[in-house]
């Protein structure tokens, strides 16, 4: 196809594989819109950690929460408040997770979360790079999940007809 044509001569092969993407949620690091809605996010404990803490950050890096994280959870739910317990304006956020075991570091890891992809790039070596609404971007091989935004039918099941 012409598409397909256009992809391959300006080394864009992932460009096509990646499309249909866009519009889908994508699980990854990097910041996270926050709208008033709480946010699901994924914990990196490191092997052999013993506790956990999920380090929230605004826009400019500065630190607004700080969460324990159970060494077992799979994944924990941040309401969009700070360390108080007082509610947080809508922004960009991001999440880090501190391992320590018998209380020592053992280090930080970024901690995945949801975000719509809203553009595919190519890279100059024949990759893809997602972009997300907030601007972020993550090579589309760093992304652990797709799903379809809440509220839409995925691929697999079509919307409901309307009589």
């Amino acid at each position: 196809t012409l598409l397909d044509g256009l992809a391959q001569a300006i080394g864009g092969n992932d460009l096509s594989r990646y499309g249909s993407w866009i519009g889908l949620e994508a699980r990854a690091t990097g910041p996270v819109a926050f709208s008033g809605e709480p946010i699901t996010v994924f914990p990196a404990l490191r092997p052999g950690a013993d506790s956990a803490q999920l380090v929230v950050r605004n826009a400019a890096g500065s630190e607004v929460a700080r969460l324990a994280v159970a060494p077992d959870a799979a994944s924990l739910s941040w309401a969009g408040t700070d360390a108080e317990g007082a509610p947080l304006p809508a922004g960009r956020y991001s999440f880090t997770t501190e391992s320590f075991a018998n209380g020592q570091p053992l280090g930080a890891d970024p901690a995945t979360s949801w975000s719509r992809i809203t553009e595919i790039r190519s890279t100059a070596a024949g990759g893809a790079v997602a972009v997300f609404e907030t601007g972020a971007e993550v090579e589309a091989t760093e992304i652990a999940a797709l799903r379809a935004p809440a509220g839409t039918a995925s691929p697999a099941e079509p919307a409901p007809a309307t009589p």
